[in-house]
């Protein structure tokens, strides 16, 4: 039974962790090019699925899958919330966010969201995985991600002095590397682009107070599902950093998964990483016969999201805790992780 609970957690955590960064992979051929990430990664002027050594990969397998869809920036549902204005000004500090740091409890990196008190969903996966997995190493796959460039995270804060600033706000894009060279992203005065499919509107409003930032609205952030990124909402969604002239320090980004996005993209999503497991030759027998015992509910050897959704264990993983719309029921699911950030130079340029 705690095999059985390991693996559960384990497929609900690579979907789960995938709305932060990308755990679900890279898509990287047997050379050196990443097939899903928009960079010619090995140099031959190939990109993605135009490189050969991208031909047998499942990235490449759907012709509309290689290049992100990352949506479009009007998702955010104006009639429930206002995106903040962007300054006309120049922003003080434009930053790449250099490490992530992943919950080991329910209590870490948690923010009151609802008035309830502070939680973190996601440091409850973890620490249930910390139990059961026999020494997954999460944090060392998102470690990777960053060191890699597979994720570049960029912010920019807007604000008339990053020590003290009655009003600030924080415009956060996908990034992209223009040298191609990871090695140098985090040096501190790299200049990196911004992806285009990078949403327009992803911006928190706040205040700086004794360089803390504190800004709060609504987040995108992209879950990579299988080869083909969508995009989900982080509603209640909350930046707190100390600001630094150099980066940003102590950082938490923390916010709530809403119950739609839950059913309609992370359940699918976890039933194609469930069915892609059980399909690929490199996986143990064992491990597909386990998994779909665990889910494949009526054996016809392909696993639903309804068979998903109808699982008790994933029911109670994945269970609301945060309430959105103050009716007094919970309808989102609370996240909440780490961040430093170094200073960078943003090139909003094509």
């Amino acid at each position: 039974m705690r095999r059985a609970a390991a693996w559960m957690a384990i497929v609900c955590m690579t979907v789960f962790t995938a709305a932060i960064f990308n755990a679900c992979g890279d898509s990287k051929s047997s050379g050196g090019e990443i097939c899903n990430n928009g960079i010619d990664d090995d140099n031959d002027g190939k990109t993605d699925c135009a490189d050969d050594e991208c031909a047998n990969n499942t990235a490449c397998q759907n012709p509309d899958v290689g290049t992100p869809d990352l949506g479009t920036p009007d998702t955010l549902e104006p009639d429930t919330f206002q995106v903040p204005d962007l300054p006309t000004s120049a922003p003080a500090q434009q930053d790449v966010i250099n490490t992530l740091k992943l919950p080991t409890s329910a209590t870490e990196y948690a923010l009151d969201l609802d008035g309830s008190g502070p939680k973190n969903a996601l440091g409850g996966i973890i620490a249930l995985l910390s139990g059961a997995s026999g020494g997954l190493n999460l944090q060392g796959t998102l470690d990777d991600v960053l060191s890699q460039g597979t994720l570049l995270l960029l912010l920019e804060i807007y604000a008339d002095d990053i020590s003290n600033a009655a009003a600030a706000t924080v415009q956060a894009h996908l990034g992209r590397d223009l040298d191609s060279d990871p090695s140098n992203n985090f040096s501190g005065n790299a200049t990196l682009g911004i992806s285009a499919n990078s949403p327009t509107d992803a911006r928190l409003a706040g205040s700086i107070t004794a360089s803390k930032l504190d800004a709060g609205g609504k987040l995108l952030i992209p879950l990579p599902i299988s080869a083909l990124p969508t995009i989900v909402t982080l509603e209640k969604a909350r930046i707190q950093a100390e600001v630094l002239g150099t980066g940003l320090i102590n950082g938490i980004i923390g916010g709530a998964i809403p119950q739609a996005d839950l059913d309609n993209k992370l359940l699918p999503g976890m039933a194609t990483l469930a069915n892609d497991a059980v399909g690929n030759p490199s996986v143990p027998q064992a491990t597909k016969d386990l998994i779909l015992n665990l889910l494949d509910t009526d054996n016809d050897g392909t696993i639903t999201s309804t068979e998903i959704k109808n699982n008790a264990l994933i029911g109670a993983v994945l269970a609301p805790d945060v309430d959105t719309d103050n009716d007094g029921t919970a309808d989102a699911l609370s996240v909440g992780i780490g961040f430093t950030a170094v200073t960078c130079t943003i090139n909003k340029g094509p």
